[in-house]
């Protein structure tokens, strides 16, 4: 049976299985392969080569050309990056996948979901994104194949940036197209450039390379211009005033090469030294520090040795040496400048023992290199299958922490995770944009970082941007995004490190929801809520939020148990009753109707609820007998109850099994535990967050692997942890760090199969 689910998107049910079908790429954001669905035919099926001669690394793809000419591209293909003409559901692709099997193909460079390629009879083609109109076809329609730029034959070089394009031909002159809503295209004009654009008079160019909105070019002559937005310096003329037109960069004639990032950008001279200029937050420039100077002039590098090529990145750069290795520095958030343990490399590090590098490229925020053996290598982020290894950033099964240490408690949210070591550290890893690490870096980690020195910590949650976790002393601590007063420390300010919710040492458990606020049950059975109240979460009658814990409605001392969702909250009292209050636009309060309710309300009449799970929209509870229910959004299959029936308002059981123990609802999927440890899931699978080794979503319970020494399951926005035994902590699904397995990017080259 098929289900319009809108969108274009359709729900096809088959024996149980659900499989989202539909007429655009991608969903919520979320990458994926689905091998079982989308198998490739005829010429996509082409085993990928051992053997390549160039690279083009881009935004969130990457394409190359093999050893034979044919040409390959991997990763995302949103707006047909990939160019393989393939029209039907053709989503990101995790391995080398063929675009074009001709042979003739020499040079290839990758932008912004677009890619440019140059055939050996100097015919030259572009493919992808073209909002910009920079295919260069006269249109802004996207192409899902290579189109011809125009009917010459005399192109010599190219380089593109993230919407624009410039090539040299080989009379010499430069022609720029796509964006130019900074003059990056060097007319003089802030108009796009539809068709390839002559940067009038000269006729002396030799090689170009282009940013985000600059770029730069050497002369014959060696002469350096830039051209475009110049609020970091980064035109290198010493000043931050834009040019609309090329603009010499100092008098030097002994230009050999440059390279644009970003907004910063290097050069290569003839002697081998490289100078950079230009935005300095990450150490891009290569001075050794972060200070943001005016790096507005060249500088020479601190590295000692002779350099043969460079590639600058998004925010980093990469050069090979004349002895065959490989150099980065700037931005290593995604370990794209290498496998140091920082974020950031502010002067030139190498990047493995390796000797036998022949050319290395940068794209945004990871790399792509070739050996003497013409094997390639990437590495960096790889959250679209970007560095060509046949997996995303995701996982679609269990892959184990590796720390190897005793756990006694976990969290999953959508941005990061946290767990407790048997010994009371507390450790959380994933985002960390507003402090969630509790550390003022700003920055991800890819693997648990431990949360201050303390050894007392007892419990942990993970909420939206913001992480809880209470100490033996039954003190509550929060950090993290604070603006709705989430943090319940009496202000509204984020927090880089713990911060002691008001109230004293009197708390029994809390919840950290993914809608701004939490709630707590102190020791005298009362409950407690804080933060934001635009859906009534906090259950205190009104709609007022609160940066410090304020009772339910009914001041009652019974309560039990309780899971703050979304934006809604339910508990259990000590008579197994049940209530729910929040945001009720899908039914999830379980009270027969889609009314919001700021104060507890009773879910029928049983008493025999002994605990509750509260998603992003739905909740689930588990019965003294063992039965599972679920009610509220199920467009996902997420209430395992065998359909995609968009709205339960009241609780359905699941299934006919009477041995369900725990369960966790998280965004769009529902993971239990049975009384004998053995694990199940269901619901969307996009991310793989039910660990089933693929992507199909189910709409009833699988088992999730063999084990049965399940202890604690844990279901966030579209990821899953859960605690094995004792001493293993398992995490599939999205993955933006919080997973915990260093598996979000690669930090080392791993050669493209």
């Amino acid at each position: 049976m098929a289900k319009r689910i809108g969108g274009g998107k359709f729900i096809l049910t088959i024996a149980g299985i659900v499989i989202l079908i539909g007429c655009g790429r991608g969903n919520r954001g979320h990458d994926r392969s689905s091998p079982e669905l989308f198998q490739p035919s005829g010429p996509n099926a082409i085993s990928a080569p051992a053997t390549w001669k160039k690279v083009g690394p881009g935004f969130t793809h990457a394409c190359a050309i093999a050893k034979t000419g044919s040409l390959w591209c991997w990763g995302d293909d949103e707006k047909g990056s990939l160019g393989d003409g393939f029209t039907g559901l053709q989503y990101s692709q995790s391995q080398p996948h063929i675009t074009d099997p001709a042979t003739d193909w020499n040079t290839i460079v990758s932008g912004n979901q677009f890619s440019c390629a140059k055939k050996s009879n100097g015919n030259l083609y572009c493919w992808g994104r073209n909002t910009f109109g920079q295919l260069g076809n006269g249109t802004t329609a996207d192409a899902d194949a290579p189109a011809l730029v125009n009917p010459d034959t005399d192109w010599k070089s190219l380089e593109v940036g993230a919407d624009t394009i410039c090539a040299v031909k080989k009379s010499g002159k430069l022609y720029c197209w796509g964006k130019n809503e900074f003059s990056q295209v060097g007319d003089g004009t802030t108009a796009d450039r539809h068709v390839p654009t002559w940067v009038k008079p000269d006729t002396d160019w030799r090689q170009v390379s282009v940013g985000d909105a600059h770029a730069c070019a050497v002369k014959t002559s060696g002469k350096l211009y830039c051209w475009g937005v110049n609020n970091y310096g980064q035109l290198g003329d010493g000043t931050s005033s834009p040019s609309p037109v090329p603009n010499q960069v100092g008098v030097s004639t002994r230009w050999k090469s440059v390279s644009v990032g970003l907004d910063h950008s290097c050069g290569k001279q003839n002697d081998g030294a490289i100078y950079c200029w230009g935005d300095n937050y990450f150490g891009q420039v290569g001075m050794g520090d972060t200070a943001q100077l005016a790096f507005s002039s060249p500088k020479k590098i601190s590295a000692k040795g002779k350099f043969s090529s460079l590639s600058a990145g998004s925010r980093h750069t990469c050069a090979k040496k004349s002895d065959g290795t490989v150099w980065c520095w700037g931005m290593n958030v995604f370990s794209q400048a290498g496998p140091a343990a920082k974020a950031v490399l502010a002067k030139p590090a190498r990047l493995s023992g390796a000797t036998n590098w022949l050319a290395v490229s940068a794209g945004k925020y990871f790399n792509c290199a070739i050996n003497a053996s013409n094997h390639l290598y990437c590495w960096g982020i790889n959250d679209h299958g970007q560095i060509g290894q046949g997996y995303f950033g995701n996982k679609n099964y269990p892959s184990q922490e590796t720390m190897g240490q005793a756990w006694s408690d976990l969290a999953t949210g959508e941005y990061a995770s946290c767990a407790v070591k048997s010994d009371g550290t507390l450790w959380c890893a994933g985002s960390n944009d507003v402090g969630q690490l509790a550390n003022d870096t700003g920055l991800p980690s890819q693997s648990f970082l431990q949360i201050g020195s303390a050894a007392d910590w007892t419990d942990t949650q993970s909420g939206w941007r913001f992480n809880c976790g209470k100490r033996s002393d039954t003190s509550l601590w929060c950090w993290g995004f604070n603006q709705y007063g989430t943090l319940g420390d009496g202000t509204n300010i984020s927090r880089s490190e713990p911060a002691l919710v008001m109230g004293g040492k009197v708390w029994s458990s809390f919840s950290a929801n993914g809608g701004n606020s939490a709630c707590g049950i102190k020791a005298n059975g009362s409950l407690w809520c804080w933060g934001s109240n635009y859906f009534g979460s906090l259950g205190n009658g009104n709609n007022s939020d609160s940066n410090t814990p304020v009772p339910e409605s009914t001041m009652a001392t019974d309560w039990l148990q309780l899971s703050a969702g979304g934006a809604h909250t339910c508990a259990v009292k000590t008579g197994q009753t049940l209530y729910c209050w929040g945001w009720n636009g899908y039914g999830q309060l379980g009270d027969g109707t889609f009314a919001d309710h700021n104060v507890p309300t009773k879910i029928g009449s049983d008493t025999d609820w002994s605990a509750v799970s509260s998603g992003r929209s739905h909740s689930c509870a588990v019965k003294s007998d063992g039965r599972l229910f679920c009610w509220g959004s199920n467009g996902s299959g997420q209430l395992g109850d065998g359909t995609t029936a968009d709205y339960r308002p009241a609780p359905t059981v699941v299934g006919g099994d009477t041995n369900w123990s725990k369960v966790s609802a998280g965004g769009w999927h529902t993971c239990a535990i049975k009384t004998n440890g053995s694990l199940y899931c269901w619901g969307e699978n996009l991310s793989g967050q039910l660990g089933l080794g693929y992507w199909v979503s189910h709409n009833t319970p699988v088992q999730v692997d063999a084990g049965a020494g399940w202890l604690k399951v844990v279901s966030g926005y579209a990821s899953t942890c859960g605690l094995y035994t004792t001493d293993s902590i398992f995490c599939w699904g999205r993955n933006l760090g919080n997973l915990a397995d260093n598996s979000a990017w690669v930090s080392k080259p791993v050669r493209v199969p």
